[in-house]
């Protein structure tokens, strides 16, 4: 986690941004989120999950629980409690449990009947349905006249989502573009560009490779809280954006540090089942923050707020470990 980027979250600011959506209730929780002030310790400190088991609330273990839970085999919530309590009380360290997690993991896939690619591409496909519903609900339905043109995912990793959304919006694929930063994976690298759309990389402070006013949809899904500079990709989302075009985010909402560690155990566990160097765990960047602070910032480059919410495709409504929640804005010109 790093502090480079510094935006105005002051009291003032945010009940001015605010006051229209938000009571005092809210504002106090906010500021009581705000105060826990348990020491952070980064990802290569190897000691995040028992400070959160240590210093943590109950429901913060809860939430640690069930993020460590989605990847062990089994509908039996007492016999994973058991497992996961088991591997940290016998663990040294981080490393130690990531191990036993990766270890879980392995029999977990080796037990699931569908392959990999088609679990993924049954996530990819709900999650491309569920943003066009979000997009479809508070753009297009409200505005019959907005015509789209072009859409730009930024951070766009293989592109399979970027295609998919653009599809469901009924966009070609020579209107529907991805960018993403070079070198970000190996993984990304290899696979990034099989779906056929205009794809670009970019190097880090660099300008985007497109024209002023070019693109009716912007979005960044799980990206933003990754990119060092973020003052300078959001001038660049905003250069790149039409006129009344809309800008929507897919982020964690986080208030203290217990929150961001419980995040970057989340980053940590998909690092370590994914990761064939164990030299290169832990070495992406990241500065969390909550709905809250997203919208001052976007206001403070001019994007008006339209809608946000816990982000979930469930049924049964349910906020995930680490708090997904979309975001969407509209680029104003004030």
């Amino acid at each position: 986690m790093d502090t480079n980027n510094n935006f105005n979250f002051n009291h003032d600011n945010i009940v001015r941004l605010l006051k229209n959506r938000w009571n005092n209730n809210k504002l106090e929780k906010y500021i009581s989120n705000k105060a826990n002030k348990t020491e952070y310790n980064p990802p290569n400190s190897n000691k995040q999950i028992h400070t959160i088991v240590k210093y943590g609330t109950l429901n913060d273990y809860y939430r640690l629980f069930l993020l460590i839970s989605k990847f062990i085999d089994g509908n039996n919530n007492y016999k994973k409690h058991y497992y996961i309590q088991k591997i940290i009380q016998q663990s040294q360290n981080d490393d130690d449990i990531y191990e036993n997690i990766k270890y879980l993991f392995k029999k977990k896939i080796k037990r699931t009947i569908a392959k990999r690619s088609d679990i993924r591409n049954s996530a990819n496909n709900e999650f491309a349905k569920l943003y066009y519903h979000h997009i479809k609900k508070h753009i297009l339905d409200p505005n019959p006249d907005f015509v789209i043109g072009k859409y730009l995912d930024v951070g766009c990793g293989t592109c399979d989502k970027t295609q998919l959304l653009g599809s469901l919006l009924d966009l070609k694929k020579n209107s529907i573009y991805g960018i993403d930063i070079e070198g970000w994976s190996e993984y990304f690298d290899k696979n990034k560009n099989v779906t056929g759309i205009i794809f670009n990389t970019y190097k880090e402070n660099e300008l985007f490779p497109y024209d002023d006013n070019t693109f009716g949809i912007i979005s960044c899904f799980m990206v933003l809280h990754h990119i060092k500079n973020l003052s300078h990709t959001l001038k660049e989302i905003y250069r790149c954006m039409k006129p009344g075009g809309y800008l929507i985010i897919r982020e964690h909402d986080l208030y203290n540090n217990i929150d961001y560690m419980i995040t970057d155990v989340e980053h940590s566990i998909y690092d370590n089942i994914s990761a064939k160097n164990s030299d290169k765990k832990y070495e992406y960047y990241s500065r969390y923050y909550n709905w809250i602070e997203w919208d001052v910032i976007l206001d403070s480059f001019k994007f008006d707020y339209i809608d946000s919410n816990y982000d979930t495709s469930k049924y049964i409504f349910e906020v995930s470990p680490t708090r997904y929640f979309y975001g969407i804005y509209k680029k104003t010109n004030r």
